[in-house]
């Protein structure tokens, strides 16, 4: 270990004879550290420190005098609490509390017990659980009546006056006590609540340490207990329990050479289950910590300091998080040194970011253009070159040769990997060819009914295999490309097992192996699966066929990887399955992932519906993947599955996210996959339910943490600079939301010692008023984050109480009010304040347009309310209200942020609630909309795609928006009108009060064929809608699938 140490004057703590009185310290966060000492005149003083403020000291908590040299007990139950306990200069044990909420002080408290120690002798406490405390000698505290009991009876042996008692929690229902007898023998005791009685054990070790002398025990976890000492020698003795140990202790002398004073105290810490910690000062002086992990046979010892102290005195040692110890050791004069070890950051080897892809680049003669799977195939490699990197890149129905080459050549210098054509495998007689083919033609005359002779189509295709121009049966389709190099590339052919339009191509599952770290590899599955075409129910058992080759290979895979690599194997199935996965048509879902000894659902879980799906929300995103136009049905069909938690090597969903939308007739699938870590994946995120919340964390190795706000409200976000995040509600797991306005947190002073204790600098940070009861947070760690000791976040919700706490009021969404009872609880009751602020974004308009915009005040009770509206651009008088709900009407073409200054005469008593109206209709720009679906082709397919062109008109203006220009659409597909690349089509700035207009071109040779329709406005009281609109320009049909509402994100 090396440790990084610094010489610090807080204040001069007590001496004892040339040493400095010990220090104890508590970390109720990873990064926040509270640090208690007695000072020079007797007094207990606390300290603090966090790596933005570095060391602050509180004012004292006692009067001069009050205690000699000794070592409190301090202990946090939770983050907002902290316990102390010492035995005063009289005998008595005194105990004082610190609580965040209602007013962030100090209390004490004299009458624990009527029990006396001797004078400065040390206390142990120990919180079972946030409402419970034990301290030892012998006493507990009972929340149900706030007073606290004494118990002499715990056991019979005796120690010396005033000696040390350890004490550990191992459950919420246990105590575990040690102690050294008047013999210095180990001795232990523990609580059995079955019948509420102490058992005593003397058969810890035979070792012995001298009379009194200090014991440290740790439970690492619930079944294990790891006790340490210095020995009558000064040696250090370790012993340890577990339930694997038929219930016998067990003894370890070698944890180093090195010795101190006999029965000086040893401090001890576990980082996490399979660590143990330890320090202690040596007969020279000098300052050692020893450290054990469970996969390593030996301890490992290293130098605190480089310096001496006197030889025996206590260290302070505290772990935040499993990657992190603070040391304190008491130096000669009166100072401390603070030492600390870190450490390193771990390589991300166990990241993977992977895509998969349906690419609908497949060739039929004289049925679908090559040139326009051409163009797709170009468009595809675009959004694959400039979008955000990946790792894998799986590739589904890449049947055109152009197209592959092209994508391979396009993308080699993000991806310069990829696999050879996979397939065919098989040879097919002419007979079966002609069916095949038929089957095929057939197929794809029911896109395009009416409008091509199956028999001549047919007798064309198969001229074309006839001359070595199309091949029957095709290759697989699959592609792999990696910015890693593949290894162990195998694929297997689904053989017969295939039926209908699929046995055109020889589809079955490609393996890859991608060594992702010096130890790590992840073995990737693509595949795909049957279709189904004429129902729901077809193809089922033959996919069913196709699972069992896919699972065959898998566990062929496992053995022949594990005897050619040392590498930790972690195994991913991804594609097109074919399979509905959303709650339309759950039976094959179910019989495949949900069934108690099928194998996928024995060793595999969907990573979507089992990490990105949002548990008891009904309206949560079903993650669909594929728009069947002519079907009327959307589904998702496209997986990523990973191994089950409980396997040998967990590779686990940390974040999915659906790419691509509008470039083929499926949507391709993100997913970010790592190793598990606590909340990583919204069905595990931590729940922010507290008004004023923060979290402190590591966040190594590209891991993510993800959070879930509920009650709804207005919040600001705040991180520390290290960190970058995103906001989704439970209906778009993609769409990141955009923040309505920012806020300066300095602004917001009941949030102040939050964000101190967490270490977030005062900053502007982004603030969302989601419309929805809750809201996911996704965190990260910036790729240019430099190496930093400790993430935090803190979450603020949005009181009122001040402009810089405004609530953001969403227009058409009901009245809001003031949440009274949260204020009062944390700040008190002579905090409600008498003037309450909101906000509301007035959005521009294109056009510049002067509207009305209509605020609305709803007071229930008989005392007068007063309104005033304050904007960079005006200002509003003042306006006066007695009971009732009234109106404000503000007239103005100028966009951003009213802030509402409410005025009550009693606040206790005049609850108010407000309202705010927009006239404005906008086109919002979600996952799925707004887009166009070509529901049926005009002309022949085989004549080449329509070539589409889109315009909107607004409110009757001059100007023409091209939404899309001259896009190739066949039957089936759809378009996504992103708002990005379309100049003018910019959310924030299309508001339309009156009439948007919509104008379909489909551009042909012999002329072009128009239709137009007109898109009305929202009806006055409506926040959002869904909206369908049918374009019919000559014989084909589109449709325009639009969400409007009243902001750019409703």
């Amino acid at each position: 270990m090396d440790w990084q140490r610094t010489l610090i004057t807080i204040d001069r703590p007590r001496p004892i004879g040339p040493v400095s009185a010990p220090i104890s310290a508590v970390s109720r966060r990873p990064h926040h550290l509270d640090m208690f000492f007695v000072d020079a005149e007797g007094r207990v003083r606390t300290a603090w420190f966090t790596p933005a403020d570095g060391y602050g000291l509180h004012e004292p908590l006692s009067p001069p005098g009050m205690l000699g040299a000794t070592r409190i007990a301090a202990v946090s139950r939770h983050s907002d609490q902290l316990d102390i306990f010492v035995a005063d200069a009289t005998g008595r044990i005194v105990s004082a509390w610190w609580s965040r909420f209602p007013d962030n002080t100090w209390r004490t408290r004299t009458d624990i017990t009527d029990t006396r120690t001797t004078p400065g002798a040390p206390i142990t406490a120990v919180a079972r659980t946030p409402h419970s405390i034990d301290i030892f000698f012998a006493d507990w505290y009972d929340p149900a009546d706030n007073t606290w009991r004494t118990r002499a009876d715990i056991t019979d042996i005796r120690t010396t006056p005033g000696a040390p008692i350890t004490a550990v929690a191992r459950t919420p229902h246990s105590i575990d006590i040690f102690f050294a007898d008047t013999t210095g023998r180990i001795v232990s005791a523990w609580y059995d609540p079955a019948d509420n009685t102490w058992r005593t054990r003397t058969d810890i070790t035979t070792v012995r340490t001298t009379p009194g002398a200090p014991v440290t025990a740790v439970a690492r976890r619930p079944d294990q207990l790891d006790i340490f000492f210095a020995d009558a020698t000064g040696r250090i003795v370790s012993a340890w329990w577990n339930h694997a140990s038929n219930n016998l202790w067990h003894t370890r002398n070698d944890i180093t050479d090195t010795r101190t004073i006999p029965g000086a105290p040893i401090s001890a810490v576990t980082r996490a289950a399979d660590r143990l910690d330890i320090a202690f000062v040596d007969t020279t002086g000098s300052a050692i910590s020893v450290s054990w992990a469970d996969a390593s046979p030996t301890w490992m010892q290293s130098s605190i300091l480089a310096r001496r102290v006197s030889p025996g005195i206590p260290i302070g040692l505290v772990a935040r998080g499993p990657r992190r110890l603070d040391a304190f050791v008491p130096e000669n004069d009166g100072r401390f040194t603070h030492a600390w070890w870190a450490a390193p950051e771990p390589e991300p080897a166990a990241r993977l970011r992977l895509v998969t892809f349906n690419t609908k680049l497949m060739y039929l003669p004289g049925v679908a253009s090559e040139e326009a799977i051409m163009a797709r195939a170009r468009r595809i490699g675009d959004l694959l070159a400039t979008g955000p990197a990946h790792d894998v890149v799986c590739l589904q129905e890449v049947f055109s040769h152009r197209a592959r080459v092209d994508l391979i050549a396009r993308l080699h210098d993000r991806y310069p990997h990829a696999t050879p054509v996979a397939g065919p495998t098989r040879q097919l007689s002419a007979t079966e060819k002609e069916r095949i083919v038929t089957s095929a033609v057939a197929q794809a005359a029911f896109w395009m009914p009416g409008t091509v002779a199956v028999a001549a189509l047919v007798e064309f295709v198969l001229s074309q295999v006839a001359a070595g121009v199309f091949s029957v049966p095709q290759d697989s389709g699959l592609l792999v490309l990696s910015r890693y190099p593949l290894e162990n590339a195998k694929f297997v052919s689904f053989g017969d097992d295939a039926e209908g339009p699929d046995r055109l191509a020889d589809k079955g599952v490609l393996r890859v192996r991608v060594k992702t770290g010096p130890s790590t590899s992840y073995v990737v599955f693509s595949t795909h699966t049957q279709a189904s075409y004429d129902s729901i129910a077809e193809g089922v058992p033959v996919r069913a066929a196709q699972l069992r080759t896919i699972a065959q290979l898998i566990e062929e895979s496992m053995i022949e990887l594990s005897r050619a690599t040392t590498d930790q194997l972690h195994t991913i199935v991804c594609g097109d399955l074919n399979i509905i996965g959303d709650r339309a048509f759950p039976a094959e879902w179910r019989s495949v992932f949900e069934t108690p000894g099928a194998y996928f659902t024995r060793e595999f879980v969907d990573g979507w519906a089992s990490e990105m799906a949002c548990a008891g929300h009904d309206a949560h995103d079903e993650g669909i993947t594929n728009i069947d136009a002519p079907n009327k049905r959307n589904s998702r069909l496209d997986y990523v599955l990973v191994r089950n938690e409980d396997s040998q090597a967990p590779a686990v969903v940390h974040q999915m996210r659906l790419v691509y939308p509008g470039a083929s007739d499926h949507i391709g699938v993100f997913a970010d996959i790592n190793e598990p870590s606590p909340h990583h994946s919204p069905a595990r995120a931590r729940d922010v339910e507290l008004p004023l919340d923060g979290d402190a964390f590591d966040l190594p190795g590209g891991r993510l943490r993800w959070y879930r706000v509920q009650g709804g409200g207005t919040w600001s976000v705040a991180p520390t600079s290290d960190l970058e995040y995103d906001v989704f509600v439970p209906e778009d797991m993609s769409t990141p939301r955009r923040p309505v306005f920012e806020t300066e947190t300095r602004e917001i002073e009941y949030a102040h010692d939050v964000l101190r204790e967490y270490g977030v600098a005062h900053t502007r940070v982004r603030t969302y008023a989601v419309p929805a009861d809750e809201f996911f947070v996704c965190v990260r760690r910036r790729p240019d984050a430099p190496g930093a000791e400790s993430s935090a976040i803190v979450f603020i919700r949005h009181l009122g109480t001040s402009p810089a706490s405004a609530i953001h009021v969403h227009p058409q969404r009901g009245p809001v009010s003031v949440d009274t009872a949260t204020i009062e609880r944390m700040l008190g009751p002579a905090a409600v304040p008498s003037t309450l602020w909101f906000a509301s974004e007035l959005h521009r308009q294109a056009q510049r347009r002067v509207v009305d915009w209509t605020f609305e005040v709803h007071n229930t009770s008989d005392n007068p309310v007063t309104l005033t509206l304050t904007h960079d651009a005006f200002a509003e008088p003042p306006v006066t209200w007695g009971r009732g709900s009234h109106a404000h009407v503000v007239r103005s073409a100028e966009g951003g942020t009213v802030r509402w200054r409410i005025d009550r005469a009693n606040p206790a008593v005049d609850p108010v609630e407000v309202s705010f109206r927009s006239p404005l209709t906008f086109v919002q720009a979600t996952m799925h909309s707004p887009r166009l679906i070509c529901e049926d082709e005009t002309g022949i397919d085989a004549l080449g795609a329509d070539e589409i062109s889109l315009i909107a008109t607004i409110d009757g203006a001059p100007d023409r928006l091209p939404l899309l220009s001259e896009t190739r659409m066949h039957t089936g597909e759809a378009q996504i009108v992103t708002a990005a690349p379309l100049g003018p089509w910019r959310p924030s700035d299309l508001g339309f009060t009156d009439l948007l207009r919509l104008h379909i071109i489909e551009n042909e040779d012999v002329g072009d064929d128009t239709d137009a329709t007109a898109v009305a406005p929202l009806p006055p009281d409506s926040p959002a809608e869904d909206r369908t609109i049918t374009l019919e320009p000559g014989s084909g049909r589109y449709t325009v699938h639009l969400s409007l509402g009243r902001t750019p994100e409703g």
